[in-house]
C-alpha cells in the first residue's frame, strides 16, 4: 500500500535556508536551521514583512506549531514523522536529525478535521 501527502519539502544539504509556503489562504516565511553540536533542527516562522511570529524545535511526532501567536493563522498541523510508521509494529524513528530529515522523516502538512 502506498500512502501520499503533503509536506513542507526541506534538505538538509540546503539547511540553513528561508522557504515561502502557502498554506491555505496565508503565506509565510520559514526559516530552517541546524544545530550541529547537538544534531537538531529549528524552525523559525516570519510573516511576509520578515516580523518573527513563532520559533520552534522540530521534534518527532509533535506538532511544529504548538501555541497560539497573534498574526499565525495556521489552519494546518505541520508533523515531522515518518509515513512508514504507520505500517511499523515498532518505533522507526525518535527523534529529527541529520540523517533522517527528508529521507525518512518529512514535515507533514495536515489539515485537521473538527468533529
Amino acid at each position: 500500500m502506498q500512502v501520499t501527502a503533503d509536506y513542507l519539502p526541506v534538505t538538509p544539504d540546503e539547511v540553513p535556508v528561508k522557504k515561502t509556503f502557502t498554506l491555505g489562504s496565508f503565506s509565510y516565511k520559514f526559516e530552517f536551521k541546524y544545530n550541529d553540536r547537538f544534531d537538531y533542527y529549528m524552525c523559525f516562522i516570519y510573516d511576509m514583512n520578515d516580523n518573527l511570529l513563532y520559533t520552534a524545535k522540530i521534534i518527532y511526532e509533535n506538532d511544529l506549531v504548538h501555541a497560539v501567536v497573534n498574526g499565525l493563522d495556521l489552519d494546518y498541523n505541520i508533523l515531522p514523522f515518518n509515513i512508514d510508521q504507520v505500517f511499523s509494529t515498532y518505533y522507526l524513528e525518535t527523534k529529527v536529525d541529520s540523517s533522517n530529515l527528508d529521507t525518512r522523516v518529512k514535515l507533514f502538512i495536515n489539515n485537521p478535521v473538527f468533529v
